[in-house]
């Protein structure tokens, strides 16, 4: 077996109705040289028959098993397995499933463009039975990325580069399409075992204060819809996205122009809840449902938090030049 050049960790819990198809599109790959951890987060499913069953047929295939701790707390487990001096590293999701060409692509991105901290692609949504279905108009979502120019979103290029700037916007990165240069990685820490929701994108964030991520404008992995998942709970995925911008206020890697800028980001996305739940408000009062009430609550929750991010960026401001004094 060669080197490998790529080390493959699929976090898995109560995953037997989907497992075998995403190993299964790992071996599928063009590109050979990798190596594959498939870590069981303390499932009381057939998880773990179905991966020791790959593990027989493959020796590039190595089974992990702990106690349930979460998908963070199982991808940090695989990566702490590699021994291999492999460049890259990919998370696979027990429920998605990669093209053929996903590994060959992203490595090939990646060794033109050696500044790079990560390259990531366009997804197909498909359904519990692996049809594609169309959901979110996803890939044009992903091809529209962003920046704040003067607190305006203002669209990029398709050729742009996917930056720290770019991903507070909303880049949208998932992480089984997403190829990251192990150097990086390491300095970041990891995935935080502390965040439950937007973990990936908290990862990603971390990783693009080192560099840029390659746009690949191509479908080259799938993503399923319609079953239960962390991203289907809306409420603690919005909590997760706060976390998250909140980390990157106070991050002492981030100087403070970009510190102003998250909180620019901050408001945007606090405003953008503010007027969607208004709109949800009144449409539910005109329906006489009680629901009215509730989104009119969380509209109000979400100009506090934009009015107060106001406050918290003079504070940022002020420390810095205390500490500058």
């Amino acid at each position: 077996m060669n080197k490998p050049i790529v080390s493959i960790i699929i976090p898995a819990y109560n995953a037997e109705k989907y497992l075998a198809k995403a190993i299964e599109s790992v071996l599928s790959q063009t590109l050979h040289d990798w190596e594959l951890f498939v870590v069981n987060d303390g499932s009381i499913d057939d998880t773990e028959m179905i991966a020791e069953r790959f593990v027989e047929f493959d020796q590039r295939i190595q089974y992990i098993s702990q106690q349930n701790r979460g998908v963070s707390s199982a991808r940090r487990s695989g990566y702490a397995a590699i021994v291999s001096q492999s460049e890259y590293v990919a998370f696979l999701d027990s429920d998605d499933a990669w093209t053929p060409l996903m590994l060959e692509t992203l490595v090939n991105t990646l060794d033109k463009n050696p500044l790079a901290v990560g390259a990531y692609s366009l997804f197909q949504n498909i359904n519990d039975y692996g049809n594609c279905v169309d959901h979110w108009r996803n890939q044009e979502f992903c091809r529209q990325r962003y920046v704040l120019i003067n607190g305006h979103k203002t669209l990029l290029p398709l050729d742009a580069k996917t930056s720290f700037e770019t991903l507070l916007v909303n880049a949208f990165i998932l992480p089984s399409t997403a190829l990251i240069r192990r150097s990086y990685y390491e300095k970041t820490g990891g995935f935080d075992v502390n965040i439950s929701h937007a973990e990936d994108w908290d990862l990603f964030l971390r990783l693009s204060t080192y560099g840029n991520f390659e746009f690949v404008n191509e479908t080259i992995a799938y993503y399923r819809i319609g079953h239960q998942s962390a991203s289907s709970d809306g409420k603690k995925m919005r909590q997760g996205l706060r976390t998250v911008f909140r980390k990157q206020l106070y991050s002492p890697r981030n100087s403070l122009e970009r510190k102003k800028y998250a909180a620019q980001a901050y408001r945007n996305y606090e405003f953008s809840e503010f007027t969607n739940s208004l709109h949800w408000s009144k449409t539910f009062l005109l329906q006489g449902r009680l629901g009215a009430i509730k989104q009119f609550g969380y509209a109000l929750r979400c100009l506090f938090t934009y009015i107060g991010s106001y406050f918290e960026e003079f504070t940022l401001r002020w420390l810095n030049d205390e500490q500058s004094a």
